[in-house]
């Protein structure tokens, strides 16, 4: 949402504090105008959004052409998220001067957006970008109402809907206040934070008093005979009594607790720190909050999530932050797990974040998919759900809205899969819920299902090619990529190893395009794609990947060809070079070669062993162009004194293609860069 909406909900999203209210006959409405406002600013600086819209309704019975109180009046209404009343207070505050509020029709149509009135907040969205071109805010505002723009199209659109999936509300887990952050233990044990409470807190508390605080504890659900059975708060010492718990997850080895506590500053900033419990002697420690950099006292950081390093197998951790470096309000971070202790976080990047807020990030290890909802990418409304294909800063595709049912115009947070990869849970406060003062006050817990599951196994076994044994390779590793064909970009998504008798399953999903690098002792290195059929779906069956063994051999080079006594390569000759050998060293980066060139008998010995050594060369300078460094190439011509054919038939005449055959170009391996490094 915009910088004055963010400012009122994206904490009240993100953390899920209660929106905290005072019963009617506790209100002191005998104060003056004066009064009533000073009482609602106290209000706001409590976070008791209730409390704020009570004392400025009654304030504007008595100063009804209070701009500023009405603006405030419509972003109280927003955070208590109360659509309907928002829409009416930021289209009061814009009518009274519609020059001077333009930033009231922004927000005016972001409520429609959230109402579900596309169209009607399309039109309001062009006219504000049209007409909001001051201020030092006016690029930023500019650039979200595009976005916004995008969205309501989007919602227009005939492609609305993620088939075959289906949402439902979670019945027994949800209360009226807030349901938040799903984690599935099993298929029938979930986690999940909540205030559990079903009434609006009152409060008898004098005007200035502090009011009691409640807070947010995790609890614990069993499905049992179809029928969610609640099992009161979790145990362990997670919860606290003075802080808000929330977003447990687990490390992918099960052996680590990480969630998050949140409590407010002297300036009422809610301040979120992320924690952790370790599984020890058959019980979990005592929670401590994660080492490293990652928390900060003056910013917020929360809703962590874990992923594997592809390479190096350590953990990883996203998580959301207003820590400073940021693109926007809130964005996602990631932090590594290396010898113990949490490296310095980096930012996720612009793919994932925006001017807007990015928060309660789920990456899926299976599918090497980040979850995340955002307000700053195109959405039907509030905070939508998006996916990434990627880790770390590296996403390969723009990031991808889930579209409906998965989102709604509402706010839609928290997707996560079970162990189950066809149903997972979701957080929203769309219509449906159970309701406490308006429609789409509070967040509530849903179940989702695919009736489709994408994924496949992909099967190969590796042989050594060349072997009149086709012998098993047994000690090969496999680096797994998935690639963006329109823009040739990978990204790593796992490495994985062959079983003794040289086989191996991946699971892969339709959608994606996989590249797979294969490697083994003494083979060169080979790249490929995993095959499909004519209909582009994948080869179930096993597939068979044959490597090159490297030997002292020659290996010679197809479709080099020169001009006669010429040694500059031809275009064709160049694309040959681009898609073997070149590949091949940029694949293999450690290997030196030496390439050859050969002519047939014609000339002199002197002759030809000049023009094989330009054309040897020429080959050389080419590669050398293209990045492969000269201390990995020996250029040598040997003219004819190689040849591999007869240069004569057996009764004395010409041999056209057996000269044919000595004109070549060749490289063979005659070392490893290590092993000079080592000699050194």
């Amino acid at each position: 949402m915009s910088d004055s909406s963010s400012s009122y909900v994206a904490f009240a999203l993100v953390f899920l504090l209660p929106l905290f209210g005072v019963a009617q006959e506790y209100y002191d409405f005998g104060y003056k105008a004066g009064q009533l406002k000073s009482a609602a600013k106290h209000a706001h600086r409590k976070g008791d959004a209730y409390t704020e819209i009570a004392y400025l309704e009654k304030y504007l019975q008595q100063k009804s052409t209070d701009q500023e109180a009405m603006m405030r009046l419509a972003l109280a209404y927003l955070k208590a998220r109360n659509y309907e009343q928002a829409e009416l207070w930021f289209n009061h505050t814009y009518q009274s001067d519609p020059e001077k509020n333009l930033l009231a029709l922004y927000n005016r149509a972001e409520m429609l957006m959230c109402r579900g009135n596309h169209q009607k907040a399309l039109d309001d969205f062009k006219v504000f970008r049209k007409k909001y071109r001051k201020g030092k805010d006016a690029a930023y505002y500019r650039k979200m109402s595009k976005i916004k723009i995008e969205g309501c199209e989007m919602a227009l659109s005939n492609d609305t809907l993620a088939k075959g999936v289906f949402v439902d509300h979670l019945e027994r887990v949800n209360f009226a206040y807030n349901e938040s952050s799903p984690y599935p233990l099993s298929s029938n044990e979930l986690i999940y934070s909540s205030l559990q409470i079903d009434t609006v807190i009152h409060y008898q508390d004098s005007l200035y008093q502090d009011t009691s605080i409640h807070h947010m504890r995790l609890f614990k659900a069993s499905l049992e005979n179809d029928a969610w059975i609640q099992k009161g708060e979790i145990t362990g010492g997670i919860n606290a009594k003075d802080k808000d718990v929330a977003n447990l997850t687990l490390n992918p080895s099960g052996d680590k607790i990480y969630f998050t506590r949140c409590h407010k500053n002297w300036k009422y900033k809610t301040i979120c720190q992320i924690y952790v419990s370790q599984y020890h002697d058959g019980a979990w420690n005592e929670p401590v909050k994660v080492n490293g950099e990652i928390n900060h006292k003056k910013y917020t950081n929360t809703q962590p999530s874990i992923g594997i390093d592809p390479k190096k197998g350590h953990d990883i951790m996203y998580f959301s932050s207003d820590r400073p470096g940021g693109k926007g309000g809130l964005d996602l971070w990631y932090s590594e797990l290396k010898n113990g202790v949490f490296t310095t976080p980096r930012n996720c990047g612009t793919r994932i974040n925006t001017p807007g807020d990015e928060i309660t990030p789920f990456y899926d290890i299976e599918s090497n998919a980040l979850y995340f909802s955002s307000d700053g990418h195109p959405g039907f409304g509030a905070m939508d759900i998006f996916k990434a294909y990627g880790q770390k800063s590296k996403w390969i595709k723009e990031v991808e809205n889930l579209r409906m049912p998965f989102n709604s115009p509402a706010d839609d947070l928290y997707l996560i899969y079970g162990e189950n990869p066809k149903e997972g849970y979701l957080t929203s406060n769309r219509l449906g819920g159970i309701a406490l003062k308006n429609p789409t006050c509070c967040d509530d817990i849903y179940h989702f299902e695919h009736d489709e599951y994408k994924i496949f196994n992909y099967q190969a076994q590796l042989l050594s090619d060349g072997e009149e044994n086709e012998e098993r390779l047994t000690k090969a590793t496999i680096d797994v990529y998935i690639r963006d064909t329109e823009t040739g970009d990978t990204s790593l998504i796992k490495t994985v190893s062959v079983d003794s008798r040289g086989r191996f399953t991946l699971k892969v999903l339709r959608d994606l395009n996989y590249l797979l690098i294969v490697e083994s002792k003494d083979h060169f290195k080979k790249t490929l794609k995993i095959p499909r059929d004519e209909k582009q779906r994948l080869y179930n069956e096993m597939d068979t990947i044959r490597l090159q063994k490297i030997t002292e051999e020659a290996i010679v080079l197809k479709n080099i060809y020169y001009d006669f006594d010429d040694w500059s390569l031809t275009s064709k000759a160049k694309l040959a070079i681009d898609s073997f050998l070149l590949e091949l060293l940029l694949l293999n980066s450690d290997i030196i070669v030496e390439i050859s060139s050969h002519t047939d008998a014609k000339g002199s010995s002197e002759y030809n062993i000049r023009l094989s050594q330009k054309r040897a060369e020429s080959v050389v300078s080419y590669l050398r162009q293209k990045g492969i460094s000269r201390n990995r190439m020996v250029a040598k011509g040997y003219g004819k004194t190689k040849p591999i054919a007869p240069n004569k038939k057996a009764d004395g005449s010409d041999n056209p293609e057996g000269r044919q055959l000595n004109r070549r170009t060749e490289f063979r391996v005659i070392g490893f860069e290590k092993d000079i490094g080592s000699r050194r």
